[in-house]
């Protein structure tokens, strides 16, 4: 094969990737990337609490009856393991966490509206509790996991997110 020969097949597959990358990007919206405006749709709203400092493992302790290392912060939340590492809890803020797989039931802790979720296993709990609009963030919520269905995991995620909005209002 001559040189010629390998540079027209290469210019064509060249054409070819071109054109598909172009047709590709048709109708699309741009993605959000660094530099978006603050607020824009793509840009996620970082919450200005830590999960962290709205509830100790004291505190979890005093609420669940169970004893819990201190929280580890992960972005927007804080996760609190048991000695063992083989249950988990954790707080969230700025997260809606209930997803529309699990069972959920609408509920009421501390006079706020708020939403829990189980998956038919029945070994962990989400609560999401709704501080609305003019809250620090919109959304509080904690989770129990690992835990046996007999220790009611939804009792225990409930009870922490008691805990927590008691944080949250200090």
């Amino acid at each position: 094969m001559n040189s010629g020969s390998l540079l027209r097949k290469i210019s064509a597959v060249s054409g070819v990737v071109a054109g598909v990358v172009a047709l590709a990007s048709c109708g699309q919206e741009p993605s959000g990337v660094a530099g978006d405006a603050p607020g824009s749709p793509s840009t996620p709203q970082v919450s200005p609490i830590s999960p962290c400092e709205l509830v100790t493992a004291t505190e979890l302790k005093d609420a669940t009856g169970i004893s819990f290392n201190d929280g580890e912060k992960r972005g927007p939340q804080c996760y609190y393991a048991t000695a063992d590492y083989a249950s988990t809890a954790s707080v969230s803020t700025g997260l809606d966490t209930v997803a529309d797989h699990l069972d959920t039931k609408k509920i009421t802790i501390s006079g706020a509206e708020a939403v829990r979720g189980q998956p038919p296993e029945g070994d962990q709990c989400l609560v999401d509790v709704s501080l609305g609009s003019n809250a620090p963030v919109e959304t509080l919520s904690t989770s129990m996991s690992a835990v046996d269905s007999a220790d009611k995991p939804c009792e225990i995620a409930t009870a922490i997110a008691e805990k927590a909005l008691a944080g949250l209002k200090e």
